[in-house]
Protein backbone atom coordinates (compact mmCIF):
# COMPACT_ATOMS: atom_id res chain seq x y z
CA UNK A 1 0.00 0.00 0.00
CA UNK A 2 1.57 3.43 -0.88
CA UNK A 3 1.57 6.36 1.37
CA UNK A 4 -1.78 8.03 -0.48
CA UNK A 5 -4.15 4.83 -0.43
CA UNK A 6 -2.44 4.47 3.11
CA UNK A 7 -3.93 7.60 4.16
CA UNK A 8 -7.04 7.50 2.33
CA UNK A 9 -8.02 3.80 4.00
CA UNK A 10 -7.17 5.58 7.31
CA UNK A 11 -9.25 8.37 7.39
CA UNK A 12 -11.87 6.48 5.65
CA UNK A 13 -11.83 4.25 8.81
CA UNK A 14 -11.22 6.89 11.02
CA UNK A 15 -14.85 8.43 9.46
CA UNK A 16 -16.35 5.43 10.22
CA UNK A 17 -15.29 5.27 13.57
CA UNK A 18 -16.56 8.64 14.21
CA UNK A 19 -20.59 8.28 12.47
CA UNK A 20 -21.10 4.57 13.63
CA UNK A 21 -19.69 4.77 17.31
CA UNK A 22 -19.02 7.78 18.53
CA UNK A 23 -21.93 9.19 20.74
CA UNK A 24 -23.45 12.71 19.54
CA UNK A 25 -21.96 15.45 22.15
CA UNK A 26 -18.64 13.48 23.01
CA UNK A 27 -16.24 15.44 23.96
CA UNK A 28 -13.02 16.76 21.28
CA UNK A 29 -10.31 15.31 23.87
CA UNK A 30 -11.91 12.02 23.96
CA UNK A 31 -12.42 11.87 20.45
CA UNK A 32 -8.95 12.51 19.41
CA UNK A 33 -7.67 10.00 21.80
CA UNK A 34 -9.94 7.35 20.36
CA UNK A 35 -8.81 8.41 16.60
CA UNK A 36 -5.40 8.44 18.08
CA UNK A 37 -5.21 4.36 19.08
CA UNK A 38 -7.45 3.70 16.26
CA UNK A 39 -4.61 5.30 13.86
CA UNK A 40 -2.03 2.97 15.59
CA UNK A 41 -3.82 -0.06 15.19
CA UNK A 42 -4.52 0.48 12.21
CA UNK A 43 -0.77 1.14 11.34
CA UNK A 44 -0.54 -2.22 13.29
CA UNK A 45 -2.41 -4.26 10.86
CA UNK A 46 -0.80 -2.66 8.14
CA UNK A 47 2.49 -3.44 9.26
CA UNK A 48 1.58 -7.12 9.76
CA UNK A 49 0.07 -7.36 6.45
CA UNK A 50 3.18 -6.11 4.70
CA UNK A 51 5.34 -8.91 6.68
CA UNK A 52 3.16 -11.61 5.63
CA UNK A 53 3.35 -10.42 1.96
CA UNK A 54 7.29 -10.12 2.20
CA UNK A 55 6.77 -13.95 3.47
CA UNK A 56 4.52 -14.78 0.48
CA UNK A 57 6.81 -13.15 -2.04
CA UNK A 58 9.81 -15.14 -0.84
CA UNK A 59 8.79 -18.40 0.29
CA UNK A 60 12.46 -19.52 0.44
CA UNK A 61 12.54 -17.73 4.05
CA UNK A 62 9.17 -18.27 4.79
CA UNK A 63 10.09 -22.37 4.67
CA UNK A 64 12.89 -21.63 6.55
CA UNK A 65 10.98 -19.86 9.62
CA UNK A 66 8.45 -22.30 9.40
CA UNK A 67 11.00 -25.18 9.44
CA UNK A 68 12.57 -23.65 12.70
CA UNK A 69 16.02 -23.30 10.73
CA UNK A 70 15.81 -19.49 10.65
CA UNK A 71 14.12 -16.92 13.28
CA UNK A 72 12.25 -14.45 11.97
CA UNK A 73 14.45 -11.87 10.45
CA UNK A 74 11.46 -9.03 10.61
CA UNK A 75 12.08 -9.42 14.53
CA UNK A 76 14.80 -7.58 15.63
CA UNK A 77 17.81 -9.75 17.33
CA UNK A 78 17.70 -6.72 20.49
CA UNK A 79 14.50 -7.85 20.89
CA UNK A 80 14.67 -11.58 20.96
CA UNK A 81 17.16 -11.85 23.46
CA UNK A 82 16.41 -12.28 26.84
CA UNK A 83 18.47 -9.50 29.23
CA UNK A 84 21.32 -11.81 29.58
CA UNK A 85 22.11 -14.56 26.74
CA UNK A 86 25.48 -16.36 26.06
CA UNK A 87 27.58 -15.49 23.14
CA UNK A 88 30.65 -16.95 21.35
CA UNK A 89 33.48 -14.86 20.43
CA UNK A 90 35.19 -15.40 17.31
CA UNK A 91 37.37 -14.25 14.88
CA UNK A 92 36.08 -14.13 11.09
CA UNK A 93 37.85 -12.33 8.59
CA UNK A 94 40.27 -11.13 11.16
CA UNK A 95 37.31 -9.04 12.61
CA UNK A 96 36.75 -9.71 16.14
CA UNK A 97 32.99 -11.58 16.54
CA UNK A 98 30.49 -12.78 19.41
CA UNK A 99 27.67 -14.95 17.69
CA UNK A 100 24.35 -15.40 20.16
CA UNK A 101 24.41 -19.38 21.10
CA UNK A 102 20.68 -18.76 20.24
CA UNK A 103 21.59 -17.69 16.70
CA UNK A 104 23.99 -20.60 15.96
CA UNK A 105 23.76 -23.98 14.47
CA UNK A 106 26.52 -26.47 15.19
CA UNK A 107 30.26 -25.61 15.31
CA UNK A 108 31.95 -27.80 12.37
CA UNK A 109 35.36 -28.97 13.15
CA UNK A 110 37.22 -30.72 10.16
CA UNK A 111 38.37 -33.68 10.59
CA UNK A 112 40.47 -36.51 8.04
CA UNK A 113 37.04 -37.67 6.27
CA UNK A 114 36.09 -33.63 5.81
CA UNK A 115 35.55 -32.93 1.66
CA UNK A 116 35.40 -29.61 0.10
CA UNK A 117 34.00 -29.11 -3.26
CA UNK A 118 33.87 -26.21 -5.88
CA UNK A 119 30.50 -24.57 -6.21
CA UNK A 120 28.39 -24.85 -9.89
CA UNK A 121 27.52 -21.53 -9.70
CA UNK A 122 29.35 -18.39 -10.78
CA UNK A 123 29.23 -16.62 -7.26
CA UNK A 124 33.00 -16.61 -6.08
CA UNK A 125 32.12 -13.13 -4.60
CA UNK A 126 29.65 -14.58 -2.18
CA UNK A 127 30.59 -18.11 -1.59
CA UNK A 128 33.97 -20.06 -1.23
CA UNK A 129 32.71 -23.73 -2.33
CA UNK A 130 30.22 -26.47 -0.70
CA UNK A 131 31.29 -28.11 2.48
CA UNK A 132 30.63 -31.28 2.93
CA UNK A 133 30.46 -33.27 6.58
CA UNK A 134 29.37 -37.26 5.70
CA UNK A 135 25.75 -37.05 4.39
CA UNK A 136 25.17 -33.38 4.82
CA UNK A 137 26.66 -30.37 2.34
CA UNK A 138 26.98 -26.53 3.61
CA UNK A 139 27.62 -23.70 1.55
CA UNK A 140 30.05 -21.71 2.87
CA UNK A 141 30.30 -18.23 2.56
CA UNK A 142 33.34 -15.87 1.39
CA UNK A 143 33.78 -14.23 5.11
CA UNK A 144 35.61 -11.10 3.31
CA UNK A 145 32.65 -10.29 1.38
CA UNK A 146 30.19 -9.98 4.01
CA UNK A 147 32.58 -8.48 6.34
CA UNK A 148 35.02 -6.74 4.44
CA UNK A 149 39.27 -6.60 5.38
CA UNK A 150 41.18 -8.52 3.15
CA UNK A 151 41.25 -11.79 1.82
CA UNK A 152 43.06 -14.61 3.93
CA UNK A 153 42.92 -17.18 1.56
CA UNK A 154 42.28 -17.31 -2.33
CA UNK A 155 38.03 -17.84 -3.02
CA UNK A 156 36.49 -21.13 -3.34
CA UNK A 157 39.78 -23.02 -1.46
CA UNK A 158 38.52 -23.91 1.50
CA UNK A 159 40.74 -24.90 4.47
CA UNK A 160 40.95 -28.43 6.96
CA UNK A 161 41.79 -26.13 9.76
CA UNK A 162 39.83 -23.84 10.69
CA UNK A 163 36.19 -24.20 11.96
CA UNK A 164 32.83 -23.58 10.65
CA UNK A 165 29.88 -21.76 11.95
CA UNK A 166 26.53 -22.70 10.89
CA UNK A 167 24.14 -19.63 11.09
CA UNK A 168 21.11 -20.74 12.92
CA UNK A 169 20.07 -24.39 11.36
CA UNK A 170 20.57 -23.52 7.63
CA UNK A 171 22.43 -24.89 4.96
CA UNK A 172 25.28 -21.89 5.25
CA UNK A 173 28.42 -21.87 7.15
CA UNK A 174 30.91 -19.47 7.78
CA UNK A 175 35.03 -20.11 8.21
CA UNK A 176 35.81 -19.06 11.57
CA UNK A 177 39.38 -18.16 11.51
CA UNK A 178 40.16 -18.84 15.65
CA UNK A 179 37.60 -20.02 18.19
CA UNK A 180 37.42 -17.99 21.38
CA UNK A 181 34.59 -19.16 24.51
CA UNK A 182 31.49 -18.39 25.57
CA UNK A 183 30.54 -15.77 27.92
CA UNK A 184 27.30 -14.15 29.51
CA UNK A 185 26.19 -10.59 28.01
CA UNK A 186 24.35 -8.56 29.14
CA UNK A 187 21.77 -6.47 26.55
CA UNK A 188 23.26 -3.27 27.83
CA UNK A 189 26.94 -4.30 27.26
CA UNK A 190 25.98 -3.50 23.76
CA UNK A 191 25.78 -0.30 21.44
CA UNK A 192 23.32 -1.43 18.70
CA UNK A 193 23.84 -0.10 15.41
CA UNK A 194 19.92 1.64 13.77
CA UNK A 195 18.32 0.45 11.13
CA UNK A 196 20.06 2.50 8.38
CA UNK A 197 23.43 0.62 8.84
CA UNK A 198 24.08 -1.13 5.46
CA UNK A 199 25.39 -4.13 7.11
CA UNK A 200 22.15 -5.49 8.62
CA UNK A 201 24.06 -8.65 9.65
CA UNK A 202 26.20 -7.02 12.22
CA UNK A 203 23.30 -5.18 14.77
CA UNK A 204 25.70 -4.03 17.05
CA UNK A 205 29.10 -4.17 19.22
CA UNK A 206 30.08 -5.05 22.62
CA UNK A 207 31.67 -2.02 23.94
CA UNK A 208 33.88 -4.10 26.21
CA UNK A 209 35.88 -6.13 23.51
CA UNK A 210 34.51 -4.45 20.32
CA UNK A 211 33.58 -7.80 19.16
CA UNK A 212 30.47 -6.76 16.03
CA UNK A 213 27.36 -8.81 17.16
CA UNK A 214 26.36 -11.49 14.33
CA UNK A 215 22.49 -11.44 13.39
CA UNK A 216 22.74 -14.76 11.67
CA UNK A 217 19.00 -15.01 10.71
CA UNK A 218 19.45 -11.16 8.63
CA UNK A 219 22.68 -12.70 7.22
CA UNK A 220 20.43 -16.05 6.00
CA UNK A 221 17.56 -13.60 4.77
CA UNK A 222 20.28 -11.61 2.23
CA UNK A 223 21.54 -14.63 0.92
CA UNK A 224 18.00 -16.47 0.34
CA UNK A 225 16.61 -12.93 -1.34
Amino acid sequence: MNDQNYKHAENALLNFFADSTLPSGTNDQLILRANDSLSDLFENACKLDCMQQEGKENSAIADSIRSGSLRDPNLKLCDTLPTEFQSLSCIIAGFKVSVPLLELGRIIRPKSALKMAKRNLDSSSIFKGVLIDGEEKFQCLNETFWFGGKPIQKVNELALDKYYLQLGKSQFVLECNELGSTKMLHKTALKWHDNVHHKTWLVGVVTETMEVLLDSAKLVEKLLK
